[in-house]
């Protein structure tokens, strides 16, 4: 009658196994999910990065055609210089249009 209680695939060690197993399916739905955050983060500071050399490129671009129009309202330079400032504002107006 012994033997019989003590079976080697009882209930407890089912139980335990399964418990076993959702932990294992726990532990890997994490992983996988840190993964996936990670790999946005890693995105995100791109597009951080990306928008900070923007704000770089459109600041000198501001900067430039603020000289040009100094250059072309005290009517001071060369030639090129006023042609170039000249091409310079007019590029500029063409972006922001």
């Amino acid at each position: 009658m012994e033997n019989e209680t003590k079976k080697i695939g009882g209930w407890k060690t089912k139980f335990k196994l399964i418990i076993l197993l959702l932990i294992i399916l726990f532990g890997l739905y994490i992983y996988f999910w840190y993964q996936g955050v990670q790999k946005l983060n890693d995105e995100a500071q791109t597009r951080i990065d990306i928008s900070n050399e923007y704000s770089i490129i459109k600041s000198e671009i501001s900067a430039e055609c603020e000289r040009c129009q100094q250059i072309l309202t005290k009517s001071e330079g060369n030639f090129e210089d006023f042609a170039y400032c000249k091409k310079y504002i007019n590029w500029n107006d063409s972006l922001s249009s």
